[in-house]
């Protein structure tokens, strides 16, 4: 609702696409917000407890398999990113699993070091203290290559998962009606600042990749998300309410 004068600009991630797919009524239209531009990303890390008897995803498969019971993976919520990878996990490796809502990441990873649940998938930068003090196992990261706060934990492509995809992003959107002069103006000055040495590294530091991109990149991204993440609602009846 604010005007559209080039001053206010919003940055969202999946929320931003998923919202309208979790929800029955949404306060505004997807057109409301125009894409100015990709800004950040980081994977999202699938682990088990430090315990776990399982190593890989294709042992997680084989070993659901034998034990003839869901998978327990722990989430931030409905609609999560975590619910995504939970839920496309299960399509992937064709195993049950059962989705435990947590008001949070760090409840979620809490549950898991506790023993409550099999899994969780969380940021990485929010796992990677766990992973290295031992309380849990890295299993893969679920984006398009390794992060780099885990460079020895494999992607699930790596292991033959690729359609368990998904990752912790961040991009810009203005108010519907901004001006395109502005918008074109704002993205360039998006590239400009994450082409700096000292940003990149700021965002490395905090866990998180540039990846900026143009408007246009940044709107067939969302309407790829919008489709593919849409099909998983669906064939898994998630809802938000």
């Amino acid at each position: 609702k604010a005007p559209a004068d080039g001053y206010t600009f919003l940055v969202a991630g999946n929320g931003a696409i998923t919202n309208k797919l979790l929800r029955s009524k949404m306060p505004y239209e997807d057109s409301d917000l125009v894409p100015v531009g990709l800004l950040f990303e980081s994977s999202s890390v699938i682990v088990v407890s430090a315990n776990s008897k399982i190593h890989s995803l294709k042992d997680w498969q084989q070993q659901a398999g034998k034990e003839k019971r869901p998978i327990l993976f722990a989430t931030a919520g409905t609609g999560s990113t975590g619910h995504f990878v939970a839920e496309m996990l299960g399509q992937a490796l064709k195993v049950p699993v059962t989705v435990v809502p947590y008001k949070s990441g760090s409840e979620s990873s809490t549950a898991l070091m506790g023993g409550q649940v099999d899994a969780a998938s969380e940021a990485a930068v929010s796992v990677r203290s766990y992973i290295a003090s031992g309380r849990v196992r890295a299993l893969a990261a679920t984006a398009d290559h390794r992060s780099p706060l885990l460079p020895d934990t494999p992607t699930t492509a790596e292991q033959g998962f690729a359609q368990i995809n998904i990752t912790h992003w961040g991009g810009m959107y203005a108010p519907k009606g901004t001006p395109q002069d502005v918008i074109k103006a704002m993205n360039q000055a998006i590239a400009d600042v994450m082409a700096t040495p000292k940003v990149r590294q700021q965002l490395v530091d905090a866990g998180y990749e540039a990846i900026p991109g143009s408007v246009e990149k940044f709107g067939s991204f969302i309407a790829a998300e919008d489709k593919r993440l849409g099909g998983i609602v669906k064939s898994a009846d998630m809802k938000a309410e």
